[in-house]
């Protein structure tokens, strides 16, 4: 999914109950989550990593310069303040 109305409406059907599609924002900023585009339409058994693998993160670092990362494993990370430069 390129961009997030893409993947907004390939899980429209899941997100029934959330007609505000809250699902695809950060609840404090409310900004849309940043998505990995270099993971659209690439089947995730071609992912040689998936621990490693960004699908999405926080549109903006925390206060603390820490940033939550989910990655193609399913796992949520919150990462250090460097390795990403979301400000």
């Amino acid at each position: 999914m390129d961009t997030v109305d893409n993947l907004e409406a390939a899980l429209k059907d899941y997100d029934r109950d959330d007609p505000d599609h809250k699902l695809f924002v950060e609840p404090v900023t409310p900004k849309p989550y940043a998505f990995n585009a270099g993971m659209s339409r690439l089947s995730l058994s071609l992912v040689s990593h998936p621990e490693e693998t960004e699908l999405a993160r926080e549109p903006q670092t925390r206060q603390d310069g820490s940033i939550a990362v989910l990655y193609a494993d399913g796992t949520v990370k919150l990462e250090q303040a460097g390795k990403y430069d979301t400000k």
